[in-house]
């Protein structure tokens, strides 16, 4: 996977939870299902990008626009068994803003994987958190970890194990709902650590928006298995 200036460096391997953490292993298990690996080709120099993503509707995937950037194609491997190609992306952007986010419209629709909902308001700094996905490519894994702070953006910083791969993850609470999706990886604020490792996680705060990015995601994917749409 290719990795840019700020960093396509993310969340980590299996970690069990506790009590107070944001995913028990039952809970993993059940929404492991919802978590895909995006492989992206033929990107700038050539070369493939990976990185992680999640369901929101039956055939609409969420994942971090760096991962697909660039590229002419991309598929993803949903479950750990099936290959699915993606057949359109789409940028998204909040006013003039840019945002790391891109949605894909899937070939095909999965009725039997998970599919997440996300949380309609902001996650306090101090809240446990978990962040899900493909770590260096790997199967599917989570980390739990906390809110430490917030940063320009509409971002936040969250203090949990990174590895590189896991770009576009979700970031869940304690009830499976989505938070916000893995950005960048740092070991600490302003310092990369590298390409693969990193203590520090950022990501786009995504929840408090989904009252309005619905009605877009609902309109421009209306055939797209997304709750709460028509």
């Amino acid at each position: 996977m290719k990795v840019v200036a700020r960093a396509i460096v993310v969340v980590a391997a299996l970690a069990l939870a506790t009590g107070a953490s944001g995913l028990d292993p039952q809970s993993f298990a059940d929404v492991a299902s919802g978590v895909v690996l995006v492989r992206a080709t033929g990107c700038p120099g050539g070369e493939t990008q990976t990185g992680s993503g999640f369901l929101v509707g039956t055939s609409v995937v969420v994942t971090a626009h760096h991962v697909v950037a660039g590229c002419r194609a991309a598929r993803i491997l949903v479950e750990e068994k099936k290959w699915v190609d993606v057949a359109h992306s789409t940028y998204w952007r909040d006013g003039g803003t840019d945002l790391d986010v891109s949605t894909l419209k899937l070939a095909e629709r999965f009725d039997d994987a998970w599919i997440f909902r996300l949380r309609a308001s902001q996650v306090p700094v101090g809240g446990h958190v978990a962040a899900l996905g493909h770590p260096l490519g790997a199967a599917v894994s989570y980390v739990n970890g906390r809110v430490v702070g917030r940063l320009p953006g509409q971002h936040l910083l969250l203090r949990m194990l990174g590895a590189q791969g896991m770009s576009g993850g979700p970031i869940v609470d304690g009830a499976r709902q989505v938070v916000g999706l893995v950005n960048a990886g740092i070991g600490k604020p302003g310092f990369l650590t590298g390409d693969y490792t990193g203590d520090n996680v950022i990501a786009y705060d995504i929840s408090s928006r989904w009252g309005s990015w619905r009605k877009t995601l609902c309109h421009a994917y209306p055939r797209g298995g997304i709750p709460g749409c028509g």
